[in-house]
């Protein structure tokens, strides 16, 4: 029986609603793979290749830092520690309200050394412990791993908020060899609170740094003094016995002396300042740290 003009009709309707349905699937589909590629995920793929970081700033005076990665042979677990600011100074404060704007898209991958070189991602668990530091716990991985490569992407939490220093899609890549990870065979996954407890200790150790650089400028200014302080007993003796144009020289001398033992007297009261302060900050974090 010959199709009537409307049946034609509908089933010509049917097959561009058919065709649009796929078209659309189809562009959804090319989008997705097009940001696939453009991801900085995507972009920082492929072999483990140990070269310079282009970056590990996060924001301004926020830099990220590998602080320590350790290893269990025997389970596969593998657990790194991060800390992110200024470690130069810790209690630099300038970064903090761009900090607490910012979250971290991660991963990592190993290159297997004993398995042909094949690299491959690892399933891994992300702890933030505070706006300063957070944890990648990597877990399955077998001995001679050679390289792990940690990718980390900043995000803004709110993209409405000011964020100093932040730059989109930045990708950030941290390398730890295996020979030089340390070895736990007692070692696996920990509360938020052990971690927490490692930052302060960190942030302890950078304070005792401190101290013991300001000991150390304490010992070299002494040091010069005393030998200036003898060099000017020398200058006096030689005065004793030289003439008036030989004095002028002399006490020249003495003068140039004298003004290096006020300098190094100086750099020992900046340096004793600064052992107290240290001091303090360390019996401040020990004290915060029951409540932290």
């Amino acid at each position: 029986m010959p199709k009537t003009n409307k049946q034609k009709e509908l089933k010509r309707h049917e097959k561009f609603r058919k065709r649009k349905a796929f078209l659309s699937a189809a562009t959804i589909i090319l989008v997705a793979f097009i940001e696939i590629l453009l991801s900085p995920f995507y972009m920082g793929a492929g072999k483990v290749s140990l070269t310079r970081n282009d970056t590990t700033d996060v924001a301004t005076n926020a830099k990220l830092y590998r602080m320590s990665s350790t290893f269990n042979p025997k389970t596969g677990y593998l657990v790194s520690e991060f800390y992110v600011g200024n470690k130069e100074d810790v209690n630099d404060l300038s970064a903090e309200k761009a900090l607490s704007n910012i979250k971290y898209a991660t991963r990592a991958q190993i290159q297997h050394g004993t398995m042909g070189n094949q690299a491959r991602f690892v399933s891994t668990r992300f702890q933030k412990i505070n706006d300063h530091y957070f944890v990648i716990e990597a877990k399955d991985i077998q001995p001679g791993f050679n390289v792990i490569r940690y990718d980390v992407v900043p995000e803004l939490i709110n993209s409405k908020v000011e964020t100093d220093g932040f730059t989109k899609n930045t990708l950030i890549k941290m390398y730890a060899r295996e020979n030089k990870i340390k070895l736990d065979t007692n070692l696996k996954p920990k509360a938020k609170s052990a971690y927490a407890k490692n930052y302060l200790a960190m942030i302890i150790k950078t304070y005792t740094k401190k101290i013991s650089s300001s000991q150390k400028k304490i010992a070299n200014a002494q040091a010069t003094i005393d030998r200036d302080q003898e060099l000017i007993r020398k200058m006096n003796r030689k005065k004793a016995i030289a003439s008036s144009s030989q004095k002028e020289d002399i006490e020249s001398q003495i003068s140039d002396y004298k003004q290096d033992i006020d300098n190094q007297t100086q750099i020992i009261k900046e340096a004793k300042k600064t052992i107290k302060e240290q001091k303090e900050n360390i019996k401040a974090t020990q004290n915060g740290a029951i409540n932290f």
